[in-house]
């Protein structure tokens, strides 16, 4: 396997399915990323509100991205659409966000960016925290940090984060 992490197209879905639900239907349907890739949505409707899940599988049906997006207040939302990214693949290994799905409870930013990711021998925690050098409030810079059983390891941006990732971890498998 090459080198291949889809972060950035998982951030892609969380707008996806943040706009889908101006448009909201319940049901599924396939919605085009791109002119070569196109995801596929369920939308439900809950007693707190309405929300979209975008997942974008390969040919042998495996995940490579997933975002969900919720709002309050059904068809009529009474606040703001808040998005995340589900999972993410880097490394080899499919990355995935701590909080409770979108199918039990809504979005919510405090949840924060937390990750789990395990290669049959080792897991992996990765998320963001808040630098605290940083000048202002206005102009916060975010680290993420990488940590396993045994180190944790800082990054000043999660492309640094999934450059190291898609290099050191799991070479077994590429």
């Amino acid at each position: 396997m090459s080198r291949f992490n889809t972060y950035t197209e998982a951030a892609r879905l969380t707008g996806l399915a943040s706009d889908s639900l101006y448009t909201f239907a319940p049901g599924a349907r396939r919605i085009p990323i791109t002119e070569d890739l196109t995801a596929t949505a369920h939308f439900t409707e809950h007693s707190w509100g309405i929300a979209a899940r975008l997942i974008w599988l390969d040919d042998q049906h495996h995940t490579l991205a997933a975002a969900e997006a919720s709002v309050r207040g059904g068809r009529n939302p009474s606040g703001s659409i808040t998005a995340r990214i589900r999972q993410f693949r880097a490394g080899g290994m499919l990355w995935t966000h701590t909080a409770k799905p979108v199918t039990t409870e809504p979005v919510s930013a405090a949840a924060g960016k937390h990750f789990l990711a395990s290669d049959g021998n080792s897991a992996f925690h990765l998320w963001a925290e808040p630098d605290l050098d940083t000048p202002t409030v206005a102009t916060i810079r975010w680290n993420w940090v990488l940590a396993d059983a045994t180190c944790n390891q800082r990054f000043p941006s999660i492309d640094d984060a999934l450059t190291y990732i898609d290099r050191t971890l799991c070479p077994a498998i590429r």
